[in-house]
């Protein structure tokens, strides 16, 4: 990644885009009856956002790509499974229609970022580990920045399958 001014500016002047199709949110069991909550993801972080640091609701383009997102939690690299993966209580299906959004899936913004496709795609660095020792993913960095208005959302790249997610802030 480059330096926090650099991305600031590239992120200032990037082309925002209307976003209206349907997203996919896994709700766990604990969650059931706060289901737009985005309180887990404040106190643990998540791909995207640090703990403590702001709330994000991350949701899917597809009840798959929602199911494999969480997964993804779950497995090694290699295919391996690093515990047991969560059953769902409720896969719930949200209308979208917002008008600012950055859109992290085109390529054509990674050069001026000073990332890639496989950064914002990837696990590795572990956000737990990283996190535990304060510090943030790269990930991380790029999504507090991203909280400039007048971006509302993002859209990024998957973790498992060439597929988006959407996150909205």
């Amino acid at each position: 990644m480059h330096s926090i001014e650099k991305i600031i500016a590239v992120l200032e002047r990037a082309p925002l885009t209307a976003y209206s199709e349907p997203s996919y949110r896994l709700i766990a069991e604990r969650w059931r009856d706060a289901p737009m909550s985005a309180l887990g993801a404040f106190e643990r972080g998540g791909r995207y956002n640090a703990p403590h640091t702001f709330p994000v609701l991350y949701t899917a383009d597809s009840q798959m790509t929602a199911l494999l997102e969480a997964e993804a939690l779950f497995t090694t690299a290699d295919g391996q499974l690093r515990g047991a993966p969560r059953d769902p209580d409720l896969i719930l299906t949200l209308e979208c229609s917002l008008l600012r959004v950055l859109d992290l899936t085109v390529p054509d913004l990674y050069p001026e970022l000073g990332t890639s496709y496989d950064e914002l795609a990837s696990a590795v660095p572990s956000r737990f580990i990283l996190n535990a020792h304060k510090q943030l993913t790269p990930t991380q960095q790029l999504g507090s920045l991203t909280q400039i208005p007048p971006i509302r959302a993002r859209i990024t790249p998957c973790v498992s399958i060439a597929s988006v997610s959407a996150h909205f802030f």
